[in-house]
């Protein structure tokens, strides 16, 4: 499924359907919207997954900091979520996702001035948590 790159915060896809999160190229994979550069789920896809009962488990700190999640169960299992799509969400977007990931992971993400922040109990921490 081809996906068209909109300069706002939508993308459409040649079916019609609009993925509203981040400037980056969505496809569609099943039922799943899918970054087509580094593969991570759509933030709206990350959403749905808690709401559907999905968990975190840790993230992956293989660049010295929690870069992505993995995800499990609901709709976005054996799926991963990478953080830097926390930079296409307008701020009370982002609040409502850092406090998601916060709730699940014991890991707090900030945004100033376009950079991701985030502070942690100490490096390479690791909490699978579901809400």
């Amino acid at each position: 499924m081809k996906a068209s790159r909109i300069h706002s915060s939508e993308t459409v896809n040649e079916d019609g359907t609009k993925v509203t999160h981040g400037l980056n190229m969505w496809r569609r994979a099943g039922e799943l919207h899918l970054c087509s550069i580094c593969n991570s789920v759509a933030p709206i896809e990350l959403l749905e997954h808690f709401v559907a009962g999905g968990i975190l488990l840790g993230p992956d700190w293989q660049y010295g900091v929690p870069h992505k999640f993995y995800l499990e169960g609901g709709t976005c299992n054996q799926q991963e979520f990478f953080i830097q799509h926390l930079r296409d969400l307008s701020d009370d977007e982002f609040n409502v996702f850092a406090n998601l990931i916060h709730e699940s992971s014991d890991i707090v993400f900030i945004r100033r001035d376009g950079h991701i922040g985030y502070s942690a109990p100490f490096q390479g921490y690791q909490r699978i948590g579901a809400l």
